[in-house]
């Protein structure tokens, strides 16, 4: 959906090959479009688990530490 999907992303065709841009008529968007959201939601857990740890340092921070 054109609403929900940018209109490109930065992927590679191959494991070894270089990023490039894929827009959403080529025929890998599909595929691209999947490992971008898997890579998103990845990172999002990553940093829900590190906030508590972070909060608890912001909370025992005290300046010039």
């Amino acid at each position: 959906n054109q609403d929900t999907q940018p209109e490109f992303l930065m992927a590679s065709r191959s494991s070894s090959g270089k990023a490039e841009k894929i827009t959403r008529n080529d025929p890998l968007w599909p595929r691209a479009f999947k490992r971008h959201i898997a890579k998103v939601e990845s990172e999002i857990r990553s940093l829900e688990h590190e906030l508590p740890l972070l909060e608890k340092k912001l909370a025992n921070w005290k300046p010039g530490k």
